[in-house]
């Protein structure tokens, strides 16, 4: 069970707590945008003026053309190997991308302008979407370092959109690290005006070899 709201319960059952930020999406974009701090609001209103081109690709899109995901893929490596961030490198798994697009879970999104291109990658399903990667292509020259920050704010405001048109109620944007001392990342994630919530990911055994592992991992969170 992944990003549930409340632990799974069982002698059987292992919980591990997240915090992260949720927005409810049912709201008009308008009402989204007042929650968010003044300077999201302007940046995603000037950018929205800005001929910004914006793409969405589901699972069917990406079945056919694969290319989609390898360019988003390249994109993603290089920049975790220019900032030199290898916990960023770990992160990426194609097997993950894989599957959510076998179980059509998957939303890629775009946003194009100029030599600047944004992805965000998605896995939802009923009410929810989650945030799973987000990232431009690298850029030195400021103004355009400033554009890919309008555009990335814009696209994710354009997602909300999408996801809400397709009867989605909750945007998760994925996990912060700490809500009392966040990082830049959780300050930008904050930025736009979500909740500050736990979840829980849970793994329950219910065969004989899935109560094993259970057992086995409460023993390694006993031993850490």
């Amino acid at each position: 069970y992944l990003r549930i709201k409340f632990p799974q319960q069982g002698f059987f059952a292992v919980n591990e707590s997240i915090e992260t930020v949720l927005s409810d999406i049912q709201i008009e974009t308008e009402a989204i945008l007042s929650k968010c701090t003044k300077t999201v609001k302007y940046e995603v209103n000037k950018c929205a003026k800005e001929s910004v081109e914006i793409s969405f690709y589901k699972a069917k899109n990406l079945e056919n053309n694969p290319g989609i995901v390898d360019e988003f893929e390249k994109a993603y490596i290089d920049f975790a190997k220019e900032i030199e961030d290898k916990s960023v490198l770990s992160a990426y798994s194609r097997h993950k991308i894989e599957n959510m697009i076998e179980t059509d879970s998957i939303l890629i999104s775009k946003a194009e302008k100029e030599s600047i291109t944004v992805y965000h990658v998605y896995s939802y399903g009923e009410d929810a979407a989650c945030l799973m990667y987000s990232v431009s292509n690298f850029r030195n020259d400021s103004a355009l370092r400033n554009l890919a920050g309008r555009m990335n704010k814009l696209l994710h405001i354009q997602d909300i959109q999408w996801f809400r048109s397709n009867g989605l109620c909750t945007y998760d944007w994925g996990n912060i690290s700490s809500s009392t001392n966040p990082n830049g990342i959780d300050k930008f994630k904050m930025s736009f005006g979500g909740d500050v919530t736990t979840v829980y990911n849970s793994l329950v055994g219910n065969s004989l070899i899935g109560k094993v592992i259970t057992l086995l991992y409460k023993l390694k969170q006993k031993l850490q």
